[in-house]
């Protein structure tokens, strides 16, 4: 069982309720536990969060931590492109959409953070119960 701990901000909170919705995942727990890493994640135009994942807990800082180990940014539209899969990861990232750094060449760390980050806001997405974050085309 994982522990994620309630936050306080507008951010915080959304990152929560994307994981909370596979807090009972066998595979997000296995994904989870002891990954021992510091994720800031900067959703423009909005503050960076730090995500911090230790054993099996997972806590939220408003803020970038100096010692992250990865960093992301990109925009609340791409956010939900991805989500949506109206754009995958690797051409938001060659268009310039979305950057990351920390990532190296750890394939294992790219694949931990693609199984909690990406498949989680994918799951969110495709709950029919909560397509209120979705963005019809016509809109944009």
């Amino acid at each position: 069982m994982i522990s994620i701990h309630q936050p306080d901000d507008l951010i915080s909170i959304s990152l929560y309720n994307i994981f909370n919705y596979r807090k009972n995942d066998e595979k997000f727990i296995e994904l989870v536990t002891d990954w021992n890493k510091k994720i800031v994640i900067h959703i423009e135009p909005f503050y960076p969060v730090t995500v911090i994942f230790e054993g099996s807990e997972i806590n939220f800082q408003i803020g970038e931590a100096e010692n992250a180990d990865m960093k992301l940014r990109l925009k609340m539209d791409t956010m939900l492109d991805l989500a949506y899969g109206r754009e995958d990861a690797f051409s938001a990232i060659g268009e310039g959409k979305l950057e990351m750094e920390g990532l190296g060449d750890d394939s294992s760390m790219i694949g931990r953070f693609y199984g909690i980050f990406m498949e989680s806001m994918i799951a969110v997405a495709a709950d029919p119960q909560l397509h209120y974050y979705e963005i019809n085309e016509n809109s944009r």
